[in-house]
């Protein structure tokens, strides 16, 4: 029995293991992730993949941009067009940021779904070549207290990109 206890405990002091997900799965660009344990995921029609934590407190939408349409854009007016389609009203601000290693843009705004209820949203954009954006929009709920942070940035932390 002790040694049972003892085990059970052992598991539990053990970091949860997380699942590895190449999006999208073809392609010379795509996201590599490793999803912590609890976290949720989802594809959508738009071609992107939606990261949902746990306690429905923080989302990850990530995606790769291609297309002629983006072949010579300044960056802010992609970032206009995918702060459109995601529901931000205006761009806040902006400022330098990162995917994994890679330096580009953040753009911030207010997402507001119902009157009353608005969510912070940060959109990173990195050009990966001419006509291809890599784009990393970051949801959160006010008042995430310092557990659900942590669980966001891990789940961050374990975001990269993969060029071929």
């Amino acid at each position: 029995m002790r040694r049972l206890l003892l085990a059970l405990i052992v598991m539990a002091a053990l970091p949860a293991q997380a699942e590895t997900i190449r999006y999208p799965k073809l392609g010379a660009h795509a996201f590599s992730i490793e999803l912590p344990r609890g976290w949720k995921s989802t594809t959508d029609k738009r071609g992107g993949l939606l990261l949902v934590s746990p306690d429905n407190h923080a989302m990850i939408y990530l995606s790769i941009l291609t297309g002629e349409q983006f072949r010579g854009q300044p960056e802010s007016a992609v970032a206009g067009d995918v702060a459109k389609l995601a529901g931000i009203r205006q761009i806040e601000a902006q400022a330098p940021a990162q995917i994994a290693d890679l330096n580009g843009t953040a753009y911030f705004g207010e997402l507001a779904d119902k009157p009353g209820f608005a969510r912070k949203a940060k959109i990173v954009l990195v050009r990966l070549a001419p006509d291809v954006w890599a784009q990393q929009w970051i949801v959160t709920q006010a008042g995430m207290n310092a557990v659900e942070r942590a669980s966001l940035e891990r789940a961050l932390a374990g975001i990269s990109l993969l060029r071929d």
